[in-house]
């Protein structure tokens, strides 16, 4: 009888709980249901950081009046490149009030567009999760804009989202993108008869010239915007604000200055000027090249096909050997030269072999003791 009567007071107890909460719940506020997403591009900037352009992912709640933007950034804004080059960096993703995110663009001249993107309320709820995960974790990653730039950093954020589609972002990456590695991807946003972009594809090696498949290639904003529309997840672009940003595209652009190298090369050797000014510039550039490859740990720079005709060391054996060493160090240009030629558009560009091929004339002339020009100058 006691047990009946124990077990009588339980179940009222449970039902008189469950009471409670049913209550506690009918009184608890309803989420949000205007949650909207938005994918940002924006254009690029006139410095090495920003020659890329940016990606952001705006997330927007009316009724609640949020309205942020999530941004990767670093501790060293305004100055990455110059920290990178001498140690690792490290970015989280922080987040911004989306009128703020847009003066500070703006303000440097730098256009943005935004994407909406197509999620259902629950896919829309995850992301903004996921994007707070990332804020509470801080300076969660290196600053790499090789392997794991902003562009990556959403897409990656918004395929966690809607994973339960099971969409190929790889066959749609693969289908957009018919390239084989990063530098050819990189070089249809950058042309290099602008100085930051001939700077940038000629400094960046290694990682910008590996072989890459699916979601590794969407290393632009631009793609990623492309990407997510060819798989449903995005509207069509809406202008935010225009460009006001001028190219640098002067008339001494790397195109004539490449040309200028190969002219000037044809000048005798025994010109004293011409000689050793060109001589110090492909010297100090063999010192820049040594550093970033042996020391710095910037991304992109593990290698550099340009330190075989640039190295520095071959100047220490020219100044004090004999024209056999000149000779062979020709040998290995031509060599190089021809592997250029084959590789032209996928490695290499125009610009760049017109300078080893100034260096390959100069290193000819001295290892021969070629002067085109010295019966003229005796005269």
């Amino acid at each position: 009888m006691k047990h009946i009567l124990a077990y009588i007071l339980l179940s009222l107890l449970a039902l008189h709980t469950k009471a409670q909460q049913a209550e506690a719940d009918s009184t608890k506020p309803a989420l949000p249901t205007d949650v909207y997403a938005y994918y940002i591009v924006v254009t690029p900037g006139n410095t090495f950081t920003t020659m890329l352009g940016h990606a952001a992912i705006r997330m927007q709640c009316p009724s609640a009046g949020l309205d942020f933007c999530f941004t990767v950034k670093s501790p060293e804004i305004g100055n990455e490149f110059t920290a990178m080059t001498l140690r690792t960096l490290r970015a989280g993703l922080v987040p911004e009030k989306t009128q703020q995110f847009r003066h500070d663009y703006e303000s440097e001249g730098r256009g943005l567009t935004q994407y909406k993107l197509n999620l259902t309320l629950d896919e829309t709820r995850h992301l903004w999760q996921i994007l707070d995960t990332r804020v509470a974790q801080g300076l969660y990653r290196n600053l790499d804009y090789i392997h794991n730039g902003c562009a990556q950093e959403m897409a990656s954020e918004i395929m966690a989202a809607v994973q339960e589609r099971s969409i190929n972002f790889d066959a749609i990456a693969d289908e957009l993108l018919p390239y084989e590695n990063r530098r050819q991807i990189l070089a249809r946003y950058r042309n290099t008869r602008t100085w930051k972009g001939f700077l940038g594809h000629s400094l960046y090696g290694g990682s910008p010239d590996e072989t890459v498949k699916g979601t590794d290639k969407l290393i632009m904003p631009l793609d990623v915007a492309s990407a997510l529309q060819k798989a449903g997840l995005a509207d069509e672009p809406e202008l935010l604000s225009e460009p006001t940003l001028t190219d640098d595209k002067p008339f001494f652009n790397p195109f004539v200055c490449a040309v200028l190298f190969l002219l000037l090369s044809l000048i005798p050797v025994s010109t004293p000027f011409t000689h050793y000014i060109l001589w110090t510039l492909h010297f100090l550039t063999g010192l820049l090249l040594a550093w970033l490859i042996l020391v710095s740990k910037t991304p992109g720079t593990e290698w550099n096909w340009f330190i075989i005709p640039f190295c520095p060391l071959p100047f220490l054996l020219l100044r004090w050997t004999g024209r056999r060493t000149y000779r062979f160090y020709s040998f290995i240009l031509l060599a190089f030269i021809a592997f250029m030629i084959i590789h032209l558009n996928k490695h290499f560009f125009i610009e760049q072999l017109f300078i080893v091929t100034s260096i390959l004339i100069r290193t000819i002339y001295k290892s021969f003791n070629i002067n085109p020009l010295k019966k003229h100058l005796k005269k």
